[in-house]
């Protein structure tokens, strides 16, 4: 054989060995890629990932006034008469960019008030409502306010703010599920929109909950549970008792923790996402 011939076969077993490694670098980038795509947008989810923090930034931030202002007035509601929320009004002037209208009227619901951030609040206008030896209000939490599908569980979540008793001046997600009302006797929120069927007590999004035990070993806090549902966290933290939800917790199998009611006092807080 020529040495030109043995060259040429050379050179074709260089190349094909060259092709089938750029090929295999070819498939390991797509590779690569989709599993980026699948992690990304599937794992992490951007969209659902937006809605947890600007709602948790919304009912973080309601829940401080709310504490501070029921220290400080021993309540956040003093009657179901007043046609001025004075608690939304505080809040409008203290985060809206554009001013807020807590006034009542007789037309569905509105928007109070909007964040710096494009969260905005609706339904605070609307009267109270006597719930667990307390008045309380129900009102949404809107990512990005009039943008959007306008929708519960998309980017929309009711809230309630409970104006003395156990709860004064705290949070809590609602019920929207029609058979935990049934089965558990989980209060229906009046600001559920039809065909939803969420209970937002139950589920840890866009709402999870760390319980933690107070002035545990040498007054340190102690992490029990992380980012569990609220009505959860009620039953292993209190026994249920903070929005009665015993029924709940004995059926679900969520046991009042010995660490809480027998060591140390525990607390129920929102979770850091």
């Amino acid at each position: 054989m020529s040495q030109y011939n043995k060259n040429s076969r050379l050179n074709q077993e260089i190349d094909f060995g060259e092709f089938i490694k750029n090929i295999f670098k070819i498939f390991l980038i797509i590779l690569i890629l989709w599993v980026s795509y699948v992690a990304y947008f599937k794992g992490y989810n951007p969209k659902v990932r937006n809605y947890i923090v600007k709602t948790n930034y919304a009912y973080k931030t309601i829940e401080k006034e709310a504490m501070d202002y029921y220290k400080k007035n021993g309540e956040i509601y003093k009657d179901k008469e007043s046609t001025i929320d004075e608690f939304c009004t505080l809040l409008s002037n203290k985060y809206s960019k554009n001013g807020g209208d807590c006034i009542r009227d007789a037309f569905g619901i509105k928007k109070n008030f909007e964040f710096k951030n494009g969260v905005a609040i609706y339904g605070m206008e609307r009267a109270p409502f006597a719930l667990l030896d307390t008045l309380v209000k129900d009102f949404i939490i809107d990512i990005n306010g009039d943008k959007g599908e306008n929708t519960i569980g998309i980017d929309r979540v009711p809230v309630r703010v409970y104006s003395k008793e156990r709860m004064g001046g705290l949070l809590s997600p609602v019920n929207c599920k029609a058979d935990d009302v049934k089965d558990f006797g989980i209060f229906y929120s009046p600001m559920c929109q039809a065909g939803v069927d969420v209970d937002f007590m139950t589920q840890n999004i866009p709402f999870g909950f760390d319980v933690a035990q107070i002035g545990g070993d040498e007054g340190k806090t102690r992490l029990l549970n992380r980012d569990v549902p609220f009505a959860r966290a009620d039953c292993i933290a209190f026994g249920g008792e903070m929005v009665a939800a015993d029924e709940y917790c004995e059926t679900r199998g969520y046991y009042w923790l010995p660490a809480c009611y027998h060591e140390y006092p525990c607390s129920v807080e929102l979770a850091k996402k």
